[in-house]
């Protein structure tokens, strides 16, 4: 008893020292970016987009009553609304918190109350994966290479990039580890619920998921339906009905779509030079195929004379490199592969591309390191 209460005392210290740390961490990383290195809030044109055009698609306000904005969050579900919506809640909440004297405590710009929201749920996802690090490695919780490969995962830079940026990736990032962390059917109907208005393909995401072994027999088959059954509603909300001009033929409407994704804006940099293939009719089928290798290769590098593209290829590397030489294993499993080769499909800039793929890796990353655990 006397030693539960002193490895309880021990966890509970090092879930403080680890928030703490965190935050001090990532304040430091938006200094480092804004002041040092010069990466400014509208770096990415999403960004820019979700800070100038969230009024113009938000369906969620506190003006409304509760019933009625559930009712317009699920009318959203399929319109990547939610986090213009979430940006048009805190914009009321600055207007509020701004007219209060009493709380000039808390008055700040509109930017960095988004900010910091994202920043809040980056510190919540942290101590999502310290509990259930110690749920899964119990006595070996404090082992050497257990930790420091736990640290460097939560601290990993770009990660932070995606937080202090107006973004929705980390956001997604965190439903996708709610289910992650508790594997129960209740949390895969929070995940899903909360991922797919952020982003209504995030369904691609829990083929991460798929392992027959992590989960009982009832629980895989249900993840399973899910993952079929929204795919199947994707595919005839987006390929069948917007793309097949006839209302004849189902191969139009998959050739329609795939040559409307190769030609699709989704504002590339300049220093991304790594080939798209989109001259050709079979772009879409090509990046799938080749992507997947450069992103877990970190070759794409050689396309680029960018110091952020190589520091993003560094990034991949060096995770993957450091779990081998751990736990004698490769972090790059078949349903990643499947996952990437997808996005490949959807995406035909590589900057876009790493991003979505980002989420897909990182949470790839937290299944195989825990299950080490059930390995050993």
């Amino acid at each position: 008893m006397f030693l539960d209460k002193n490895e309880n005392l021990k966890k509970y210290i090092f879930f403080i020292f680890i928030t703490i740390l965190s935050a001090i961490y990532i304040y430091f990383f938006l200094y480092f970016e804004r002041r040092i290195i010069g990466i400014s809030p509208q770096y990415h044109p999403d960004s820019v987009y979700y800070f100038e055009k969230f009024s113009t698609f938000k369906n969620l306000s506190f003006k409304e009553s509760l019933s009625f904005n559930i009712k317009l969050f699920f009318n959203g579900f399929f319109s990547n609304t939610f986090y213009p919506s979430i940006i048009n809640l805190i914009d009321e909440l600055h207007t509020k918190v701004a007219s209060i004297k009493s709380l000039s405590f808390f008055h700040n710009t509109f930017y960095r109350y988004v900010v910091s929201f994202n920043i809040i749920i980056h510190l919540i996802l942290n101590l999502l994966i310290l509990n259930y690090y110690f749920k899964q490695f119990k006595s070996s919780a404090f082992d050497r290479k257990n930790l420091l490969f736990l640290l460097i995962i939560l601290f990993l830079p770009y990660r932070c990039h995606l937080t202090v940026s107006i973004l929705k990736d980390s956001l997604i990032l965190f439903t996708l580890v709610i289910f992650l962390t508790y594997q129960n059917i209740y949390s895969l109907i929070i995940s899903f619920v909360l991922a797919t208005p952020f982003r209504f393909g995030a369904i691609i995401y829990y083929i991460l998921f798929l392992d027959y072994r992590k989960f009982n027999k009832k629980m895989f088959i249900l993840l399973s339906v899910l993952i079929l059954i929204f795919l199947l509603v994707l595919f005839f909300r987006n390929i069948y009905t917007d793309y097949d001009y006839t209302h004849q033929d189902l191969l139009i409407s998959i050739k329609e779509f795939l040559k409307s994704r190769n030609i699709a804006e989704l504002g590339g940099r300049q220093f991304d030079e790594v080939p798209n293939f989109y001259q050709y009719k079979t772009g879409s089928l090509i990046r799938a195929v080749t992507w997947p290798f450069l992103f877990v290769t970190g070759s794409f590098a050689l396309f680029t004379k960018s110091y952020l593209f190589y520091y993003l290829a560094f990034e991949i590397l060096i995770i993957q490199i450091i779990f081998f030489y751990f736990f004698r294993r490769s972090l790059i499993t078949i349903n990643l592969i499947i996952v990437l080769m997808l996005i490949g499909i959807y995406t035909n800039t590589f900057t876009s591309y790493f991003r979505y793929s980002y989420i897909a890796f990182y949470i790839s990353s937290l299944i195989c390191f825990f299950n080490v655990k059930h390995k050993l």
